[in-house]
């Protein structure tokens, strides 16, 4: 069956919602359909907000989560798989980062560094005061062909796997088991599942990422651009040979 799903480059498999009956996409209201869009991602994946949005009413328009895709598996010719996927224009002028309260998130085109080492990069932060911003529904990336004939060792190319994953999977659930985090199972599921045991009900945090709390800072430069504190895919890969993360190694 995974032989016959590689075979084809377009598999997609949903999750869908009722609005009508209060059963939500809770990442399309948190993202888009809030007043105070309590929910936005690291600035360096900016351009991938919002997956999911609204046109209409939310009773009448919860967009699908993709819970099984082609891209998990389909490493040969990958971008040009991801090229094929659908892009919708949204005006998403309304977008007020968490009702105005976050001063410090750009909501016009500004550069970004991935860490204080790296040089600024353009094009990841979207100006959604001037026009229709792109909309990745199932899967974008910035990563290039280009990028990937660069890399010079296993790696880089481990880099640009894991932010092939965090672009790729972005609001779909994966980011923390890439980065090792388990959370907990709630006591309830617990007292109702004889499999679950005593293991289950504890967090997960690697000792590499110590400081759990400063995961998605940023700061903003004179010029409003903005420095990413901490590049975790570069985490990710210092850490390869953890148990707890890459598979590979």
């Amino acid at each position: 069956m995974a032989t016959e799903a590689l075979r084809t480059n377009q598999l997609v498999y949903q999750v869908d919602f009722d609005g009508q009956n209060g059963i939500s996409n809770t990442m399309q209201t948190a993202t888009f359909d809030a007043l105070p869009n309590r929910l936005a991602p690291l600035p360096r994946l900016d351009f991938l907000d919002p997956k999911y949005y609204s046109i209409g009413t939310p009773e009448t328009n919860q967009k699908p989560v993709v819970i099984a895709k082609a891209e998990e598996a389909y490493l040969y010719d990958l971008l040009r798989n991801i090229a094929t996927r659908p892009v919708v224009e949204v005006d998403d002028s309304n977008e007020t980062r968490n009702g105005g309260n976050r001063q410090d998130y750009p909501l016009t085109a500004v550069a970004v560094k991935f860490d204080a080492e790296e040089e600024f990069q353009e094009d990841y932060i979207l100006d959604r005061q001037q026009e229709l911003i792109n909309v990745y529904t199932i899967s974008g990336t910035r990563v290039t062909e280009q990028d990937i004939t660069n890399a010079l060792n296993s790696d880089q190319l481990l880099y640009l796997i894991y932010r092939l994953r965090q672009e790729v999977f972005i609001s779909e659930g994966r980011r923390v088991t890439d980065l090792g985090i388990k959370y907990p199972i709630s006591q309830i599921e617990q007292d109702n599942n004889p499999n679950i045991d005593a293991g289950y009900t504890t967090s997960q945090i690697p000792d590499f990422i110590a400081n759990a709390d400063v995961l998605d800072n940023f700061q903003v430069d004179g010029s409003g651009n903005i420095i990413i504190d901490v590049d975790m895919n570069k985490i990710i890969v210092q850490n390869k040979t953890s148990p707890v993360i890459v598979p590979f190694f």
